[in-house]
């Protein structure tokens, strides 16, 4: 009896000093959805990843929703992490504490939408006033812009990034080859829903219910004039995407409720998502309208890597033959075949390749805050099994 006692209480505490080993978890942010992955910090290896159907950029949120909602990610993915040990070991605990023997974190990262130095520390405190045994030390929380994780995931040095899901954004990073530190940051787009979000599901969808309604009062503007492909925004049958809006927007026969999502009721996740109709009606109904606005995507798309692609021939030199290699990050990168021509034909000469990462930015975010951290974790240099190119344009 008391040998038997005796052993279960060693597999007992061999569990917790699994449990207890060090765990680095990193958040790819976005306006619509948020992924998580847990790494072990003694092998660089992910324990578990889960996706969450909603946001955590602080712009959408506020600050304190924005803290509770992180702080609900973390303590879900610890008690995804418990629950595989406890599996794993055929133990059941009895007055479990949760998740709250599991901390401190080795580290904690992000990669979020609306993420910049200025409000990343008052952010940072906030959290760490709420959880204040969250990490070992308040500098092992780091949280950075959306672009970092992904481009972290391809190399360990930066690179370009063009973000478009939700929103869209275009950034051109530099990592120290030492340190991994931000060495230089440059942007294209990324400036919010009220004058940016082109090519994205924010962006496509607001010019179409604009385009839409203009349409519904009796006129056409000058934008919708412009002709893609020999077709203008204006000679189009606008009554297929009305008829769409009226169900998505729940608005009961009226136009006049279109105004209480734009105003008090303002969901950019919601209305972002009225892109996936566009998207239906292009695929099943080849509609002009949706193709027209879709496609209108690309070129804006195909603009903004342009100009990423030529700011960073400005900062390094780049030969005629030089191959820019551009990480696509965002759902609207899953439509290529829908507006791919008209993205490459805003490239011009450039020669570009579009990658995107097999696995979530959140690994990223683990690792990046893992290297910057007091404890470091383990990180492969090797990256190539890590992405796969959706384009190339020579």
């Amino acid at each position: 009896m008391y040998l038997k006692f005796g052993l279960s209480f060693l597999l007992i505490s061999v569990v917790i000093n699994t449990i207890f080993c060090g765990y680095s978890i990193g958040i790819e942010g976005g306006g619509s959805n948020t992924h998580a992955a847990v790494l072990d910090a003694d092998t660089g290896e992910i324990v578990v990843q889960e996706s969450f159907k909603f946001s955590t950029n602080h712009f959408l949120l506020g600050e304190e929703k924005w803290v509770e909602s992180i702080l609900t990610v973390v303590d879900i993915m610890l008690l995804r992490v418990k629950n595989i040990m406890y599996e794993r070991s055929g133990i059941t605990l009895i007055n479990d504490p949760g998740v709250s023997d599991m901390y401190p974190l080795v580290s904690l990262g992000g990669t979020m939408s609306g993420m910049e130095p200025p409000f990343e520390a008052a952010l940072v405190t906030r959290l760490l006033n709420r959880r204040p045994n969250l990490v070992s030390f308040p500098n092992d929380v780091h949280f950075v812009n959306d672009s970092l994780g992904p481009l972290f995931l391809v190399s360990p040095y930066g690179g370009i990034c063009l973000i478009s899901g939700t929103g869209s954004m275009g950034r051109i990073v530099t990592l120290d080859h030492d340190t991994f530190a931000l060495s230089a940051d440059s942007r294209v787009g990324g400036w919010g829903d009220t004058i940016a979000d082109e090519g994205a599901g924010f962006g496509i969808a607001i010019s179409t219910i604009r385009s839409v309604y203009r349409k519904q009062d009796g006129w056409c503007s000058t934008l919708d004039e412009v002709s893609i492909n020999g077709v203008t925004a204006c000679e189009c049958d606008h009554m297929p995407i009305f008829n769409r809006l009226e169900k998505h927007f729940n608005l009961e026969g009226d136009m006049n409720n279109i105004v209480k999502y734009l105003y008090d009721n303002f969901d950019k996740r919601h209305i972002a998502a009225f892109t996936v109709e566009l998207i239906d009606l292009v695929r099943n109904y080849n509609d002009p309208l949706a193709t027209y606005f879709l496609k209108q995507a690309g070129i804006e798309l195909g603009r903004m890597a342009r100009a990423l692609v030529e700011k960073k021939c400005s900062q390094t030199t780049c030969g005629v033959d030089d191959m820019t290699e551009i990480v696509a990050v965002g759902s609207m990168w899953k439509c290529l075949d829908i507006f791919g021509d008209e993205f490459k034909h805003e490239l011009g000469a450039h020669k570009v390749k579009l990658v995107q990462t097999s696995v979530s930015a959140s690994v990223g975010a683990a690792w990046l805050s893992g290297v910057w951290s007091s404890t470091q974790i383990n990180i492969p240099l090797e990256r190539s099994g890590l992405h796969k190119t959706i384009l190339e344009i020579n």
